[in-house]
Formats: C-alpha cells, sequence, structure tokens
C-alpha cells in the first residue's frame, strides 16, 4: 500500500468511498559480501529511488550476510554506508537496481570495495581562508546519486569515503550578506585509496551588493526612510564579462543583488518621472552598500481651469502663468 491514508467518518447509515492506491512489490533477495568474497553480516542497506519519486527506505542484511523480502517496483541505488573493514579500510558499496515484474524474483549480489578515502581542503578562493564546518554535497556522475558530506573542521578539510568513479562536490551556502558557491567542482576519477590524498577545493565568494533610491526632499544628501522610489528598475552590470542582471527597488526603495567579489560594477537605475541615475561601484570582499539620489525630470502637465467663464479664460490665458507646487 502506498502512502496508507488515514479518514475519519461520523456514525451514519451512508456509504463512504475509500480509495487505496497499490504499489507492486517482488520478492528480491540480496547476498551481501566483501571484496575478498566472505558474507558481510548486520549492515543497513539503504534504498534510494533513482529518479527520486519515491522515498528511501532500508534493509537489514541478517546474521548471514542476506536480505529476503518484497520491496517496492522500481530503479533504485542501493547503498552500504562505510564501515571498517580490517585494517583500517573503510568499505562502502553503491550501485544501481530495477525491481519490476519481468525481472522477480530479484536475485542481488552485491559487493562491498575499499572506499575511495581521500581528504578536500575547502578554502575561500577570495583570501585563501580555510572554510570551517561548511557541509559540502558529492554528485555521482555515473548515476548513483548524491549524498552529503561530512563538514570541514577547523583547518578547512573534510575526511570523506565514496564509491570509487567519477564525483563532483558542490555548496552554496549564505552566511549573512556572504554566500559562497562551489559549482559542481571535479574531484575526477576516485579509486581505492587509503586517505592520504588531499584535493583543493576552492569555493567561490560573493556578496550582496545592495543599496537604497531615493528622492532627497530635505536636501540632506541621505536616504531617509520617507524618501525611498519604489517601483525602479536597477540594472547591475559586471564590468569584467558585461553580464547584466536587472533587480527592482521595493516600497522603500531598497535593492540587493549578490554579485562576485574583487569585480567593478555599473549600476543603474531607472523609473518614469526620474532622470536616469548611473553610479560605478567597486566590490572587495565585504558587502557594499550603495545608495542612489533620484532626481525629478522634467514631465507633462495638463488641466483645466474651470474658475472662471470660458470666455474671460480665453482673454487672459496667452498673458497668465500657472506656478505648480
Amino acid at each position: 500500500v502506498a502512502n496508507t491514508p488515514t479518514a475519519v467518518y461520523g456514525l451514519s447509515n451512508g456509504t463512504e468511498i475509500f480509495s487505496v492506491a497499490l504499489v507492486p512489490e517482488w520478492l528480491t533477495h540480496v547476498n551481501l559480501t566483501n571484496e575478498s568474497g566472505g558474507q558481510v553480516s548486520q549492515r543497513i542497506v539503504t534504498f534510494i529511488s533513482a529518479d527520486e519519486s519515491s522515498p528511501s527506505f532500508t534493509r537489514y542484511v541478517n546474521e548471514t550476510g542476506v536480505i529476503s523480502d518484497y520491496l517496492p517496483e522500481g530503479d533504485w541505488i542501493v547503498a552500504v554506508d562505510p564501515y571498517i573493514s580490517g585494517s583500517d579500510l573503510m568499505a562502502v558499496h553503491r550501485s544501481l537496481i530495477s525491481i519490476n515484474e519481468s525481472s522477480a524474483p530479484v536475485d542481488l549480489s552485491i559487493q562491498t570495495v575499499t572506499s575511495a578515502h581521500y581528504r578536500i581542503n575547502v578554502t575561500d578562493a577570495a583570501n585563501d581562508q580555510a572554510l570551517q564546518s561548511f557541509v559540502l554535497t558529492a554528485h555521482s556522475e555515473d548515476g548513483l546519486g548524491e549524498f552529503t558530506l561530512p563538514p570541514t573542521g577547523e583547518d578547512g578539510i573534510a575526511d570523506i569515503h565514496l564509491m570509487p568513479g567519477n564525483w563532483t562536490v558542490s555548496l552554496n551556502r549564505t552566511d549573512g550578506q556572504t554566500r559562497w558557491i562551489i559549482d559542481d567542482f571535479s574531484l575526477g576519477e576516485l579509486s581505492s585509496s587509503n586517505g592520504s590524498q588531499m584535493i583543493p577545493v576552492d569555493a567561490e565568494r560573493w556578496i550582496n551588493l545592495r543599496g537604497n533610491l531615493f528622492w532627497d526632499l530635505d536636501n540632506d544628501d541621505v536616504y531617509d526612510a520617507n524618501e525611498g522610489v519604489g517601483g525602479t528598475n536597477v540594472s547591475i552590470t559586471d564590468n569584467l564579462t558585461d553580464e547584466v542582471v536587472q533587480v527592482t527597488s521595493n516600497d522603500e526603495g531598497t535593492w540587493s543583488q549578490f554579485v562576485r567579489v574583487k569585480r567593478n560594477f555599473t549600476i543603474s537605475a531607472e523609473k518614469e518621472g526620474f532622470s536616469s541615475n548611473v553610479e560605478n561601484v567597486s566590490v572587495d570582499i565585504d558587502s557594499v552598500v550603495a545608495d542612489l539620489e533620484m532626481t525629478a525630470a522634467l514631465v507633462s502637465v495638463s488641466g483645466v481651469v474651470d474658475i472662471l467663464p470660458t470666455e474671460r479664460w480665453d482673454e487672459i490665458s496667452s498673458s497668465t502663468t500657472i506656478v505648480l507646487y
């Protein structure tokens, strides 16, 4: 039964229709062995949906190293978490299987192997500082899913155990006004190893470039809460790449956008009724605030003066000046 539904029924003589979806399960035999062919007992095996369409589940390998159970139909990533397997080496397993009617009953033999044991050294690309307590995600390029790596220590180093193969790592972490991004950095093809090799990984630093657009009503050249110009289009141009990002100021005239550090940017603001404003901003490694003063532009104004008869207004209109406040 898939996602067993619950319901509350009152006392009545009526008929209630209750729909229950049935998910096919097929008899599956799993035999877990180590690299030498010996049985591996009393381990937890996790089944992860390959297309993320179903929840993960676990089964326990008994004392003889076997699982015999009815398992849900689908394509599953079978994972055995790292465990000590003699001589202080760690063993792992990760593979892809299909459970369906055509393959049932499924006889599956899986073998753990010595893990790809490496250390990754995560630093801030902007200042080469070690990044402590950062958690990266590992992605298998061999179709074996992804999972969260252990956090980095004070020295920015994380000790990792992966299934041998091709892996990338990624990160997107924001702390206040600073963001660090690792965009699918390739670790290469990793083989079984003892953890002596270090892999340097740089996290690209971004900061929040932000500011306020204001109409300086009190002529003090400083943004005040009641002076914000909302709904203004703000274009942020990276002067190195010419990449343009557009944002819109909120009701208080405030805007913000994360940008790469150690770059120069051109900020332009445009709104009907105001003159365009352009400012150049240099970004180092810390957040930057760039307030832009908006100047009211000339606009066309028209109306009807109805305090005089039309004939009288026609006589004096050519020599009359109307002042707007």
